[in-house]
């Protein structure tokens, strides 16, 4: 796990954990009742129902009893996980606070990362300055390491309630498998959010248990709920990368700020500025990195003209990987509602690459001018940081007229790709009619979502 930032510790808030572990404390108590009223009717079924009949319903009760039992005591466990994690973090957040304001009440300066400058100090010795620094990146690794180890521990605890449904005794999926947060844009209803559930259930085979599966449920959904939408879903695609545990989920939306924009008739926007919390429902096209599960999913949501017409075209996405983990993303977005004289240079385009890095995730590659681009990175416990925002080059409605046609930089450009470059051309030369056909690390095209490719490696 990579350390936490002076950021991420001012903004943790370990409330998410405690309120799920009341939800599960009430939701054992109910267990428990119930337990005991079919414990009542048991031995009371002895006085009036005999026979086999009576045997038979004496044995659904006592299957019911046990169940009951086996959950009540994987809810009191996960109970304890969730406390002893909020009390855990807690402590780590609160000793980097601490001494993140011991060096600025000496006059020191503490950046975002730990480091510590005398900039304006009288006198200020660098030894003094190194010491507090020293302290600090120390506390800021253990506040992350706190996370990443709480994550975990809810994650197993989470599998092992999920693992204890049965036919006897089903869990509420909001109450158990929420995790210790929601997930961005998950306050849409409760069909939405079993969509959700259902559809990352058939990725996976298990139901969604923290934040980052939940992030990663709602971006496959396949239903749009937005009313604009008319009931016109989006287009989703997916492929499998290699996990980088610990690395949570990389959120990337691409979005209009304005409420309209130009074409023939205009269009709706997404009318909305940067949002560590956004909908991806409010994205021309989000796509999405889960370090955790081991996948890359992109979504293009419908087009919507002034005068209704919806409609959804498909994105063009190929990843590669390389062996540390960063991801090469080139996407490739037609608003299908635009004139065919806009095709192909008034499109929604980039190539970026999503390096995980010790000191945190980076973002660099060559984007279109337009439209916005938003990069968060999600943790298991429920922390969001922003990775990059890069407004559109213009907000107004003439945004995509003006600005489609024309991409720059981001992070350190196309220096990223290097380490994506094929091998190919320093192979030694094949015989007559042995070459391959491909090259070996030809980016993986993205696909369906009931049994998505695996994306190559290139090592």
């Amino acid at each position: 796990m990579s350390p936490a930032t002076r950021e991420q510790a001012q903004r943790w808030d370990t409330a998410s954990l405690v309120v799920i572990a009341a939800a599960w404390e009430e939701l054992c108590d109910e267990i428990d009742r119930r337990k005991r009223d079919v414990e009542r009717d048991f031995d009371d079924s002895h006085r009036f129902w005999r026979g086999a009949a009576g045997d038979q319903e004496r044995a659904r009760m006592q299957r019911f009893v046990d169940a009951a039992n086996r959950a009540a005591g994987a809810l009191e466990r996960c109970v304890d996980v969730a406390h002893r994690g909020a009390s855990s973090i807690e402590a780590a957040r609160s000793y980097v606070l601490h001494v993140i304001a011991s060096a600025e009440r000496e006059g020191f300066r503490v950046a975002n990362d730990g480091r510590v400058s005398s900039v304006g100090v009288a006198g200020a010795s660098k030894e003094v300055a190194s010491r507090h620094e020293t302290e600090i990146v120390r506390a800021l690794t253990v506040l992350g390491d706190e996370d990443a180890r709480v994550a975990t521990a809810m994650r197993r605890a989470l599998e092992s309630l999920s693992a204890m449904q049965s036919d006897e005794v089903r869990f509420p999926a909001d109450v158990v498998l929420a995790g210790p947060a929601p997930a961005p844009g998950a306050d849409s209803g409760d069909e939405r959010r079993a969509d959700a559930a259902d559809a990352f259930e058939r990725l996976t085979g298990r139901l969604p248990l923290d934040p980052v599966d939940w992030a990663t449920a709602y971006i496959l959904v396949a239903n749009s709920f937005a009313e604009k939408y008319a009931g016109v879903g989006p287009e989703v695609v997916a492929g499998r990368i290699e996990p980088v545990p610990g690395q949570g989920v990389v959120r990337i939306g691409l979005y209009i700020p304005s409420e309209t924009v130009v074409n023939l008739p205009q269009d709706l926007g997404d009318h909305r500025s940067e949002d560590p919390r956004f909908d991806v429902e409010d994205t021309r096209v989000a796509i999405y990195v889960d370090y955790e599960n081991g996948m890359v999913i992109a979504r293009q949501n419908p087009s919507v003209s002034v005068d209704g017409d919806v409609r959804v075209g498909v994105p063009t996405v190929d990843v590669q990987q390389a062996a540390d983990g960063a991801v090469r993303i080139q996407y490739h977005a037609r608003n299908p509602l635009a004139p065919d004289v806009s095709t192909p240079t008034h499109t929604v385009n980039g190539d970026i690459v999503i390096s995980p890095r010790p000191e945190g995730i980076a973002v660099d590659g060559v984007i279109t001018d337009y439209p916005a681009l938003e990069v968060y990175r999600d943790t298991p416990m429920g922390g969001t940081e922003t990775v990059t925002i890069d407004p559109a080059d213009s907000g107004s409605e003439y945004g995509p007229l003006i600005n489609l046609p024309f991409h720059h930089s981001i992070g350190v450009g196309t220096e990223a790709f290097e380490r994506f470059r094929s091998a190919y051309a320093q192979l030694p030369p094949y015989e007559a009619g042995t070459r391959p056909d491909a090259d070996p690390h030809q980016p993986t095209r993205l696909g369906g979502t009931e049994d998505p490719l695996r994306v190559v490696v290139v090592r």
